[in-house]
Parts: C-alpha cells; sequence; structure tokens
C-alpha cells in the first residue's frame, strides 16, 4: 500500500475554532485529518492510506472538498502554497500589482513577496 497526504492551508482563524468546526472529521480513521498551528497560519494535513497511489488520492479528494467548503474564505491554499504566492498568483490572474507603504512590519510584508521568483512583474516595491 501507500499513503498520500494534502496540507491545507488556513488564514484568520485560530487552531481551536477550525478544528471545533471540522471536529467530525478529526475522527476518521482513512483518511486521517490533523491540525497544526504555524506562523499565522493553521494547516490541517489530510492523509490516506491506499492499495494504490490513485486510490489513496481519491479518498482525499472529498474530504479535502469538505474542508475547503467549511473553510471557506479562510482557505487560501494547498501543500506547498504560501500566503505569498497565493497573492502573488491572484494578481497575475487579475493583471494587477501591488506597491506597500509598511509601518510596524518590519518590511515583512514586502519581503515575503519578494522571497518569491518571479514577484517582480506584479510587486512594485515597498515604502
Amino acid at each position: 500500500g501507500t499513503f498520500r497526504s494534502r496540507l491545507l492551508h488556513f488564514w484568520g482563524l485560530s487552531e481551536s475554532s477550525l478544528a471545533e468546526s471540522v471536529a467530525p472529521l478529526l475522527e476518521l480513521q482513512n483518511p486521517t485529518v490533523a491540525p497544526y498551528a504555524g506562523q499565522g497560519e493553521v494547516k490541517l494535513r489530510i492523509t490516506a492510506h491506499g492499495a494504490t497511489a490513485s486510490e489513496a488520492e481519491a479518498a482525499i479528494a472529498p474530504v479535502e472538498q469538505e474542508l475547503r467548503r467549511i473553510g471557506g474564505e479562510h482557505c487560501f491554499g494547498a501543500d506547498d502554497d504560501s500566503l505569498a504566492s497565493v497573492v502573488l498568483q491572484q494578481l497575475r490572474s487579475r493583471n494587477q500589482t501591488l506597491a506597500v507603504a509598511e509601518s510596524c512590519t518590519g518590511g515583512g510584508v514586502g519581503s515575503a513577496l519578494t522571497a518569491i521568483s518571479g514577484s517582480s512583474d506584479v510587486f512594485l516595491g515597498g515604502v
């Protein structure tokens, strides 16, 4: 058999409130759902076991769909997505650009965006 996992990223809510919202899904055995708190975000890892990779992926799909439905706009990405990479992707898809004026952030917003390769096509810079 084989294992497959999907990591969903959530923003703007606490680990406890997300866990409460998805409580019945945390009781599943295959796939399993486990919450993780990170820097400013909460993650839910869905892990499934199957005889084949496609069987494990098929077990993940409906649970992922339900978690995204429950999380709504708080779910911003999956697996290797970061909030910065999703912001840049959304700017590109909308043919928009972004400039920031930061105070009390130590340049953190601009730094997070410029850490993504190719960001200069949509991120104009910051002051």
